[in-house]
């Protein structure tokens, strides 16, 4: 069945019609627990960057003071982050943004694994639920964090056994100076023998055309041998 997703909060339906969230050690929510533990720190130490910058401006006396460990649950699992400190403050800040709207930032970061949305994208819409300014420079690092997140799973080897193997079509939809662009996300989706669904993999196509889909034979072919 086509779907189309014209927004973030459509991403985020179909993500929770997936039903994701069942198994903390699948591939993508592990990626993406650690996809998210890095924006987090990076943001931290961002915000100690500026806080030092400033009491320099003002002549002001602060320096930094290590770190101190914060854990805590998310929908992704159990979150475990380096926090900076100087004399006076903390990156803290950013942790408490980010647990006001955690379930949104979850699915932001989920849907770059999941559904294939672009990762600047990803990183413009981020920055702002987790209290931050949109800088060319901060969605740039931040998208590079995606990237290299998501490469990693594309790479990564099948190693569970799946039931069954579903595949299915995604439609992108954006709109520029030239009218509304469509680009189809083909999504490879599999269901362990307890009932549990990963995403396995997806790939950008044309359309959703028998074409496109022997384009994504090889997938199938490795995931047979893990088909019980």
């Amino acid at each position: 069945m086509e779907q189309v997703v014209r927004s973030l909060s459509q991403a985020f339906r179909i993500i929770k019609e997936m039903d994701l969230y069942g198994d903390e050690e699948s591939d993508y929510r592990s990626l993406t627990r650690d996809t998210l533990s890095k924006i987090l720190e990076g943001q931290m130490r961002d915000r100690i960057d500026k806080h030092l910058a400033g009491m320099a401006s003002r002549e002001e006396a602060d320096r930094r003071n290590g770190y101190f460990g914060r854990h805590f649950l998310t929908e992704l699992g159990d979150l475990s982050l380096k926090v900076p400190r100087t004399r006076t403050t903390s990156g803290v800040g950013v942790i408490q943004a980010y647990i006001r709207r955690a379930v949104q930032v979850d699915r932001m970061i989920l849907s770059c694994f999941a559904l294939g949305l672009s990762t600047r994208k990803v990183s413009h819409a981020l920055l702002p639920v987790l209290g931050e300014a949109v800088s060319a420079t901060t969605v740039s690092r931040v998208s590079r964090i995606l990237d290299v997140a998501v490469s990693a799973f594309h790479r990564r080897p099948i190693r569970r056994s799946y039931r069954f193997l579903f595949l299915d079509g995604v439609v992108l939809k954006r709109r520029t100076g030239m009218g509304s662009v469509k680009r189809v996300v083909l999504v490879a989706l599999g269901m362990t023998p307890e009932g549990k669904k990963d995403v396995i993999d997806f790939t950008i196509a044309h359309g959703e055309s028998q074409a496109a889909w022997d384009a994504m034979r090889p997938l199938h072919n490795s995931v047979d041998h893990h088909i019980s």
